[in-house]
């Protein structure tokens, strides 16, 4: 089973486009950091939305463009990799809070909007909120929620309708909770009935006593 609770609202961070700013008819370079399995790579017969973005730039614009397209895991994986200075991307696509703590120290540059035309579009609704409130260095890509996934072929409908199905003993080693701290808090702050806002520490040391129990069951 796989679980991912969090509010995931995405962002296109243009750090250094290398698109823009670019004279001549040189060959252009774009590298892309986002989560794994978010767009169609050509596997399967699908849509390969990388080289057709490249085609497509050059029938519009004149210049060939490469992109290196690169994938992660986790906000944290992202994170760890471009805070040690040891690479740089061009666009990445964290979430909301990996954007609010990137923009404090310093890791992200603003966007231009010149080069973004398509921003006016953007529903108000997902503009100047928390993470990055003046809307400088980011643009909404998506977001939604995702519940408890089962395979009811092997988990007996009596037992789904609530958090606890992923604390139940019965799926012991086939329970997979989700490689990040903050989604995994919310799982246990759901199944114990406590708001996942909440700012009160004893609250979240009552998440992290359920997630000791639930650990040996993953």
């Amino acid at each position: 089973m796989k679980k991912r609770i969090s509010l995931i609202l995405a962002a296109a961070m243009l750090l250094c486009l290398c698109l823009t700013g670019c004279g001549g008819k040189k060959n252009l370079t774009l590298n892309v950091y986002n989560w794994g399995e978010y767009i169609s790579d050509g596997s399967e017969g699908s849509f390969e939305t990388v080289r057709e973005f490249e085609k497509w730039y050059e029938a519009n614009y004149g210049q060939k463009v490469t992109v290196n397209y690169s994938t992660y895991a986790s906000n944290e994986d992202m994170y760890s990799k471009i805070s040690s200075g040891a690479v740089s991307y061009d666009v990445l696509i964290p979430s909301d809070y990996m954007i609010a703590r990137m923009v404090s120290e310093g890791l992200l540059q603003p966007l231009n909007f010149d080069n973004i035309p398509n921003y006016q579009y953007i529903n108000d609704t997902f503009k100047g909120l928390y993470y990055d409130p003046d809307n400088q260095y980011s643009i909404p890509y998506a977001y939604g929620i995702v519940g408890v996934i089962y395979d009811a072929n092997v988990v007996d409908e009596a037992d789904v309708g609530g958090w606890d199905l992923m604390w139940n003993e019965k799926y012991a080693g086939n329970i997979l909770q989700y490689n990040n701290s903050r989604d995994a808090f919310g799982t246990a702050m759901y199944k114990l009935g406590i708001d996942v806002n909440t700012t009160d520490k004893a609250q979240w040391q009552r998440a992290y006593e359920e997630l000791l129990v639930q650990r040996p069951l993953i």
